[in-house]
């Protein structure tokens, strides 16, 4: 349906092809995910949703530099964005089990 919609110009637009591409990731279709997703990027910029999108299928990529250069992007446009938020939450927690995690290593010699 949503490649339906995408390749008609008449109902293109960032939201439709948002969908797409996620539909596409959910069906462990990454390279049509990203085609899609590039194409909302270009049809709006600034889109929050599809920025916190791009951030996601980068990091499943592999793509860190990416990753990190989309979601300053977001931070720019949205930075109160739930995904910026989720991820704020979860390095906290992170760092704190970190700081009660004290590690002793005794070298025999």
């Amino acid at each position: 349906m949503y490649e339906e919609l995408a390749s008609t110009p008449s109902t293109q637009s960032a939201r439709t092809l948002l969908g797409q591409a996620i539909t596409e990731l959910h069906l462990g279709r990454t390279p049509e995910a990203e085609a899609a997703l590039t194409e909302a990027l270009s049809l709006a910029p600034d889109s929050a949703d599809v920025l916190a999108n791009a951030v996601v299928l980068n990091t499943i990529l592999g793509k860190t530099a990416e990753a990190e250069e989309v979601k300053g992007r977001l931070r720019g446009v949205a930075p109160g964005h739930v995904l910026l938020r989720d991820l704020q939450a979860k390095r906290d927690g992170w760092e704190a089990a970190k700081g009660r995690y004290n590690p002793r290593f005794e070298v025999e010699v």
